[in-house]
């Protein structure tokens, strides 16, 4: 475990970005193969045609660790869908290990999709929050940074909303964010004052 580094906020969101880079796009095609099944036996229950939706890869670009609100502002639909990593809020424990201190961070990770329509975008919303919940629960120590989660997360989607990719021109998109909110436990070695 990485005890070297103080309070490690940057550091812990960086690892849950990589982590996401890594393994997000495989953990979609899990849930792609897994909904598959789930949406042929609910048309069958219901007497509908299947209504298979493809959950979008997140592209090598589109991971970032901090707050992006030009995303909102200006919603290209080639730069959806998109992972932000935001580690802004850290408190200490009142835990004190044996020459080690502890901090608690908070850890939101937002993501943010688009639909050709409501039901398409809703899908691919909530499965995109199951399988970055997968990622994060296979690397819950974040290769040995922190003790690992804290708590399951707090999940907030968002309303749909319509709007054309550009603000008064160009395609109608619909577009849904969820934030998925995590908290864990960074050991800090204390300073030696020798």
């Amino acid at each position: 475990m990485d005890s070297e580094s103080g309070i490690g906020l940057e550091l812990v969101q960086r690892q849950i970005t990589l982590s996401l880079y890594n393994d997000l796009n495989m953990a979609i095609d899990e849930q792609q193969g897994l909904w598959q099944t789930r949406d042929e036996a609910w048309a069958d229950l219901t007497g509908n045609s299947p209504d298979f939706v493809e959950i979008e890869y997140v592209e090598a670009n589109h991971f970032y660790p901090g707050h992006k609100p030009s995303l909102i502002e200006n919603p290209a639909p080639d730069n959806y869908p998109n992972i932000s990593v935001m580690c802004y809020q850290g408190r200490p424990s009142a835990e004190v290990l044996d020459q080690a201190s502890n901090f608690i961070i908070t850890c939101d990770i937002e993501a943010m999709v688009k639909g050709a329509n409501e039901s398409e975008t809703d899908a691919r919303t909530h499965r995109t929050v199951e399988a970055i919940h997968n990622v994060l629960t296979n690397n819950n120590r974040l290769d040995g940074l922190t003790s690992g989660w804290d708590n399951d997360p707090i999940i907030q989607i968002t309303d749909i909303f319509k709007k054309k990719e550009e603000n008064s021109y160009g395609e109608y998109w619909f577009w849904q964010a969820v934030r998925l909110r995590y908290s864990t436990t960074k050991h800090n070695k204390l300073p030696s004052w020798a």
